[in-house]
Parts: C-alpha cells; structure tokens; sequence
C-alpha cells in the first residue's frame, strides 16, 4: 500500500488539501485559506499559551498548568516533554532533529520517534551513546522507507524548536476557539469523531499537526471507525493488518464539535 486518496467531507473540513499523496518528489501542495480568522482575544490566549508551553523547553523540570484553562492541554504538556526529551537526547549524541517536511508554505513537523519511556532511566556513558546512534540511525532508516526521503529532513534543534512552536500555535488557536462552546467542555472525554473507508478492516491512525507521532490509533478498524478526541488539528492515516501506518501527509484536519466526521478513499 503506497498511497492512497483522501476525500473532504462536509462535516470535516481540511486546513489544507490536496488530491492526495504526492505523485513525484517534491511535490507542494495549494494552501487553502483560513475559513475564520481567531478573534483577538483568542489569539492572545493562544499566544500566551504557547509561550508557557514552549518556555518549558531545555529546563529540567516543567511547570504543569493547574488552573482550569477552558480547554485540554496535558495532551500539549505532553507533547512539550517528550519533544524537550528528544531534544536532549539528540543533543548528548550531537545528532540532527528529523522533521516532515510538507511543502514549501508550511513549516516542517518535528518527529516524535525516540521511545521515551525505554530511555528515560538510561544513564549516559559511552555505551549508552554507542546504543543511542545505532538507534537513532535505525530509526531514521525507518522513517526514510515509510515516509520517503523526500519528506523526512534534519534540522539543527534552533529551527526544530522554531517549526514546534509556530504549529503548536496554530494547534492551540484552533483548540481555543472552543473555550465557549457549550458542546465541548475539556472535563469531557472530548469529541466523538467517525472515520469511514472504502475498505474495511483498516486501522485509523492520527497524529497532532506541530509533533508527528503516527502510533495512536482509533479503538475499533473500519468501516465506520470511532474515538474520542480533543479539538484540534489533525494529520490521519490507515494501517493493513501487520504493515506500518500511511499516512496523507498533504490534509490538515480540523476535529470541532461540528466537524467530526472524516471520509478516507482508500
């Protein structure tokens, strides 16, 4: 399974699309307008936000955000730890940060590829780093067959640290556009999203659109699949029985209480 095509339905509208999987190298995708522009004082939240977020990075400890904000954010708290885990990581064995690269209007995604529960307790002496290159190698190799070269680009951590930030922005001023709404509240498991295929029996995948990790996947295979999932911005791909995820790099997703059903043509 090489690509597949995904189509826009009604109900969930895409940031941007595209007709589907790249068909050459290097091929850049239209950028769609903003449906809505953020009113004022979301974008302020959202800055603040992110500049909390982002300011835990390179410290050793992080500030967990206690007071109830309106929206979900240990998902993002998350996020923020295991991308300052990889960081440091990357750092002692002085390798570069992969990153997707989409197309030329956006700024690349960092990848979330190093096990960071495995890792964590390693202490760092020299076999470990040994053991850590060979992984981070193999690793890479990895991403390079299922994503393609094309896609999978290194980056010094300045720049990585810059492309986390401003879609984490994006992600949290989309996430902030439902501190109101009185279909969503975060104390709920969050929104029942319906994913169909064409084929059935796939696995759904899905990852956030600022820290790309394709290993969550919905509770139940096609056709209809569902799960619940915050609000947000999304990235989503199918998986056949016993081969790695697929994933269409090319359609950014907006899960909203209106908007939570998604149709894949594969």
């Amino acid at each position: 399974m090489s690509e597949f095509r995904m189509e826009q339905s009604q109900e969930s509208k895409p940031q941007n699309s595209s007709e589907g999987f790249p068909q050459r190298p290097g091929e850049t995708y239209p950028v769609e307008k903003p449906e809505e522009t953020a009113s004022h004082a979301t974008e302020q939240f959202a800055r603040g936000l992110t500049h909390h977020l982002v300011g835990q990075i390179g410290r050793g400890s992080h500030r967990y955000i206690e007071e109830d904000l309106g929206i979900v954010v240990a998902d993002m708290e998350r996020s923020v730890e295991r991308f300052n885990f990889q960081l440091s990581v990357l750092s002692d064995i002085q390798r570069p940060f992969p990153c997707l690269v989409i197309n030329a209007q956006e700024p690349p995604i960092p990848i979330d590829f190093f096990p960071s529960r495995l890792l964590l307790g390693l202490p760092r002496t020299r076999k470990s780093r040994l053991l850590l290159n060979d992984l981070y190698g193999a690793l890479l190799e990895l991403l390079n067959e299922q994503s393609g070269k094309d896609h999978v680009k290194l980056f010094d951590y300045k720049n990585a640290i810059d492309f986390f930030g401003v879609r984490l922005k994006d992600f949290v001023t989309d996430r902030a556009r439902h501190r109101d709404n009185p279909d969503y509240h975060p104390d709920s498991p969050g929104i029942r999203v319906r994913v169909d295929t064409i084929t059935p029996g796939l696995r759904i995948h899905y990852s956030d659109a600022y820290f790309f990790n394709p290993e969550r996947a919905f509770n139940s295979v096609t056709t209809p699949s569902f799960d619940w999932m915050p609000p947000g911005l999304y990235l989503f791909g199918v998986a056949r029985r016993g081969e790695a995820p697929v994933f269409d790099l090319g359609t950014t997703y907006r899960i909203r209480p209106e908007s939570r059903r998604v149709k894949l043509q594969v």
